[in-house]
């Protein structure tokens, strides 16, 4: 009985039903690749979106304000209200509700509080739920976009209903942390001012960012507010020409000569052009790894009728 020569080179059943399986999962994989390195890349905001507005919710009890918010009076008294400005550090770590509950706290009693670095959380923003939580509108000012959705951004809070509002966007040669300004006219009665909002580079991108956020300070006609997170401390010469704008004062540096003390060092900012500062603080938290700053101001003049 003759043996049968074993047959080389050729594919058995096995080895093409591997092959075939190959064939049709490597375009799903391809795909699939594809979607996660699209979906995990890092793109600005489109600043052509109109910006997200939410009316604070209706016959909801809230909170007393710290300070005065009406018009003035028959007296001509001077209008007074409160600003802050706070980096929520993508509320990182804790609980959402206890989060929410312990900015309150910090927060509340303001008139206009620009927030940064606000993330979704369970589909809304910290700015929208603390905008609901406080009584106030809240605004949305998206920065960048990660797998469809907002990845962080500004937000700003008020008392009332803000005017037309403006984004223009800042440099950015990283392809990541991309940044913006927001520029937001608020009538409170017949005192009318502008807000200017921001988050800068600590980085790179600061020598492009910072002349346009001083042009844009400049141009603007009194009374107004700079508020946001600077990335940049009062001694650093970045500062020097923003604070030289004429009319320009720093609420914590007035409250630091009024006590004899020396400022404190601080990247997070509050300045005024045509406002009086009646009081100012720094208000260390463990909810984030910035401080809230708080300023009392006061129009110094009875509004026009």
């Amino acid at each position: 009985m003759g043996i049968k020569p074993l047959l080389t080179g050729l594919p058995t059943r096995s080895s093409r039903s591997v092959g075939v399986t190959l064939a049709i999962l490597l375009p799903w994989f391809l795909l699939v690749a594809l979607l996660i390195y699209w979906g995990s890349d890092r793109v600005p905001a489109d600043l052509h979106q109109p910006v997200a507005i939410f009316p604070p919710p209706a016959h909801r009890e809230v909170s007393p304000p710290a300070v005065d918010r009406s018009p003035g009076d028959a007296n001509g008294q001077p209008v007074r209200f409160e600003v802050a400005t706070f980096n929520l550090h993508r509320g990182k770590g804790g609980d959402q509700p206890a989060k929410i509950d312990g900015f309150r706290q910090l927060l509340n009693g303001c008139d206009i509080i620009a927030l940064q670095e606000d993330v979704l959380v369970n589909g809304k923003t910290f700015s929208r739920q603390l905008g609901a939580s406080m009584g106030l509108w809240a605004m949305e000012f998206p920065t960048e976009l990660q797998w469809g959705q907002a990845n962080g951004g500004n937000g700003l809070l008020l008392s009332h209903p803000p005017g037309q509002i403006a984004t223009i966007p800042l440099p950015n040669a990283k392809g990541k942390a991309f940044r913006q300004i927001a520029l937001i006219p608020v009538s409170m009665g017949e005192v009318r001012l502008t807000v200017l909002a921001t988050h800068l580079d600590s980085t790179t991108d600061r020598p492009a960012q910072w002349p346009i956020l001083i042009e844009l300070w400049k141009s603007l006609a009194p009374p107004c507010i700079l508020l946001g997170d600077l990335n940049t401390r009062p001694e650093d010469p970045l500062m020097k020409p923003l604070l030289a704008v004429e009319g320009t004062e720093d609420p914590l540096e007035i409250v630091a000569r009024r006590n004899g003390s020396t400022q404190a060092a601080h990247i997070d900012w509050i300045l005024t052009r045509g406002l009086k500062t009646i009081s100012a603080e720094v208000i260390p938290t463990e909810l984030s790894d910035h401080p809230v700053v708080r300023a009392r101001l006061e129009w110094p003049e009875e509004p026009k009728r």
